[in-house]
């Protein structure tokens, strides 16, 4: 997504994602920096983790290794700045049905802080 214009991405009224290797990956900067270049035309919607792949629990928190995560295009909406959601939804279904759905918790999503792309966990 690096030389993707946000001219480009604006065409775009929704995008859905599979970001892989969230766990260990091994350039953290280019998912953060592919996040804040989406953010500045897009606002997340919804996050889902996918069940196929491994998660790991640390202090408390749920990181899954797979996340699918879907945005819709700012422009043209009346889009909140920040919610509070408990993830999975109820309409979200696991990837794998023989395994359990990975419980990511609570969230607070921040669309936007000093042009930052800002997710964290308030469990």
């Amino acid at each position: 997504m690096g030389a993707v214009k946000p001219e480009t991405l604006a065409q775009f009224g929704q995008v859905v994602f599979e970001l892989h290797d969230m766990i260990n990956p091994a350039s953290p900067e280019r998912v953060l920096n592919a996040l804040r270049k989406i953010n500045v035309t897009h606002q997340l919607m919804h996050l889902h983790a996918n069940n196929y792949m491994p998660y790991v629990s640390s202090g408390g928190k749920i990181f899954a290794n797979v996340l699918e995560a879907s945005y819709i295009l700012r422009e043209g909406h009346n889009l909140c700045a920040e919610y509070d959601v408990s993830l999975p939804l109820e309409i979200d279904m696991p990837n794998a049905k023989s395994l359990p759905e990975i419980e990511l918790g609570r969230w607070n999503v921040k669309a936007e802080i000093d042009g930052r792309f800002v997710m964290k966990s308030v469990i």
